[in-house]
């Protein structure tokens, strides 16, 4: 690794944030019972594994088989405003199907960021990182199979900047969606996909040509490891990894505004499912009776 060589302060920088980050996630695991479903129920795990799988698979799959267009049909490549509309509208509909299963967001950096805020269980964790990988996986081996390891090579961005600013930019894009993912949670669950998916559009867009990242390790690393190329590891895995846990657990202790209600369980079930807290609990408080 000459470029590690050439930059000695990365890897103490990269073991310093990794120390915090796992010195915030031992704290959370044992101060704050996760959320999610529950560690005993194997078909919940189960459902999680296999939407992780599908959806991971999905979006991987299509995002690859745009970059490599022009090695299976004589069209043109795909230009960078394709590959992003693509990778993002897969993305969001896949969301869209799967989201309410897939707890991990198809992204091994969304799953680490929501395990260290303690919104998500360790068995949650496991089932969302297997079904990723798997998915990932077999999405390059597709691929691999179509079009070789030649065709392969198109669908991996080559790295425009030094290791030490593409880890930064990786970092920092991918904290900024992780923001949007805790920021759009109480929204109504049809808006969730399309919010994440126009940032992952924007985040391609802005980052594809430099990093050649999509802010998604399950995307950026299957090809590139492929290939041989380990030394993107750092830029395409701890950089989307450190940016969706720092600000995942930012978000958990500086804007988490969880509010617990004092409900009637004879209360309609309508009344539940309201997104506005303040007339949820207006509804549910017990009327006064008045006197005559």
């Amino acid at each position: 690794m000459d470029w590690l060589s050439d930059h000695p302060l990365l890897l103490p920088i990269g073991l310093g944030v990794g120390a915090v980050n796992a010195a915030c996630l031992l704290w959370l695991l044992f101060t704050r019972p996760a959320t999610g479903p529950a560690n005993g129920d194997f078909a919940a795990w189960f459902r999680g594994l296999v939407a992780e799988m599908l959806g991971t698979f999905a979006v991987v799959l299509l995002s690859m088989l745009l970059a490599v267009r022009g090695v299976l049909t004589e069209q043109p490549a795909a230009d960078l405003l394709q590959l992003a509309l693509g990778y993002g509208l897969t993305y969001a509909a896949c969301l869209a199907a799967l989201g309410r299963y897939a707890k991990g967001y198809f992204n091994p950096a969304f799953t680490l960021g929501l395990l260290s805020a303690g919104r998500l269980g360790l068995a949650g964790f496991l089932s969302a990182i297997l079904g990723q990988l798997v998915g990932a996986i077999a999405a390059a081996a597709l691929v691999y199979w179509l079009v070789g390891s030649e065709g392969l090579s198109v669908a991996v961005v080559p790295i425009s900047l030094s290791p030490r600013v593409a880890f930064v930019l990786e970092a920092i894009a991918t904290a900024v969606v992780a923001v949007m993912l805790f920021g759009s949670r109480k929204e109504p669950r049809s808006l969730r996909p399309l919010a994440l998916g126009a940032i992952s559009i924007v985040g391609v867009l802005a980052l594809g040509p430099l990093t050649g990242g999509y802010l998604n390790p399950a995307r950026s690393l299957p090809p590139a490891l492929w290939l041989g190329q380990k030394e993107t590891w750092l830029i395409h895995l701890a950089g989307p990894g450190v940016g969706a846990v720092v600000a995942s657990v930012l978000m958990h202790l500086g804007m988490n505004d969880d509010r617990k209600l004092q409900v009637n369980p004879e209360a309609p079930t309508e009344l539940y499912r309201q997104p506005n807290f303040d007339l949820l609990a207006e509804q549910l408080a017990p009327q006064e009776s008045s006197s005559l």
